[in-house]
């Protein structure tokens, strides 16, 4: 009952701060979390943040592990994004901003958790990069090449063996560590 309580309060908030963007009403997660794709850009991230903490209180409800990952995911991005820090005063204010990523990688740790556990490798390997990209950032080398190296073995091993997501590459690149060392993921230096 309690999540609903939290639905009821955050819908009519997220009603109002929505009617300047073209947005419909929706009890879709999906929707929502592209919903908030479109908030980020118009840039609204306070907005954009309600409708991906409502989508991930669907998922979990519906008992929908693959949105759930999903949802962490997007929102271990927002917690790491300029547009959470660039509102730093308002999380302050609401005694919840982190200024050093922690609350981001929390989320993307369940991210991961949840791709692996669902066969998504493809979410697992891409949640695993941007925890490196958090560790690089805190100066954490070992650990911020550790994930690395996670993000490229569950592609290399385990994405085109039982994954149904898959990574296409440009035709330029023969194999994903190519891809890689070309620059594509330049933000964890592991040399």
């Amino acid at each position: 009952m309690r999540i609903k309580q939290y639905l009821a309060i955050l819908l009519p908030v997220a009603l109002i701060a929505c009617s300047t963007t073209q947005l419909i009403e929706t009890s879709d997660p999906n929707l929502k979390l592209d919903q908030s794709q479109q908030l980020i850009k118009a840039d609204k991230p306070l907005q954009a943040e309600i409708l991906l903490q409502q989508a991930l209180i669907i998922y979990k409800e519906n008992n929908n592990k693959m949105g759930e990952a999903e949802a962490y995911q997007r929102i271990g991005i927002y917690y790491s994004s300029e547009h959470y820090h660039d509102n730093a005063d308002h999380y302050k204010q609401q005694q919840t901003y982190d200024a050093g990523n922690v609350k981001a990688l929390s989320y993307l740790k369940k991210a991961d958790f949840l791709f692996q556990k669902t066969g998504n490798f493809y979410g697992a390997s891409i949640t695993n990069y941007l925890i490196a990209v958090i560790y690089q950032t805190w100066g954490n080398k070992k650990a911020a090449c550790g994930y690395l190296a996670r993000a490229i073995n569950l592609n290399k091993d385990k994405i085109f063996e039982k994954s149904k997501h898959y990574m296409n590459l440009p035709n330029e690149y023969k194999s994903y560590e190519e891809f890689i060392e070309a620059g594509a993921m330049p933000d964890v230096d592991c040399n």
